[in-house]
């Protein structure tokens, strides 16, 4: 296994977490429950911790395909710069599901799960660009080359 299979495996996790995070987030504002609160926290730090192995990950694969003949390496670093974003925005909301976790009269606020969702749901918006921009760096047919 190299460094762009490593990629390719784990790059999906941080973009199906963050719809699963979504889901949770909306079911723990609709529920107002303490545990949905706590399991849609959990599920947003899981998307964070994920985003940074995955964003990580991505240096092996650059080293892996940069070479390779039709890469445009400028799609590489659109990718790049896309994927930083989007793992700044999966830790700060990592970041706040902590806090909400450590200050158990946050996480069931209904205004603090409303913000969590929003930014959830920028966020799924944000991954699937990033993984737009990813898949056009060896795969052509999706923007008509």
């Amino acid at each position: 296994m190299n460094g762009a299979h490593l990629h390719l495996i784990i790059s999906h996790a941080p973009v199906i977490g963050a719809v699963v995070a979504t889901v949770l987030l909306a079911l723990a504002a609709w529920r107002g429950t303490p545990e949905s609160c706590w399991i849609a926290y959990v599920a947003t730090i899981a998307v964070g911790v994920a985003a940074v192995a995955v964003y990580i990950s991505g240096g092996g694969a650059e080293h892996v395909v940069e070479h390779m003949s039709g890469i445009d390496k400028q799609l590489i670093e659109n990718h790049q710069d896309l994927a930083k974003i989007a793992m700044v925005g999966s830790i700060i909301l990592a970041v706040g599901g902590v806090i909400a976790l450590i200050r158990p009269v946050l996480s069931s606020q209904r205004r603090v799960i409303y913000v969590a969702l929003i930014a959830s749901i920028g966020l799924d918006v944000l991954f699937g660009i990033v993984a737009n921009a990813g898949g056009i760096i060896r795969h052509s047919e999706i923007i008509g080359h």
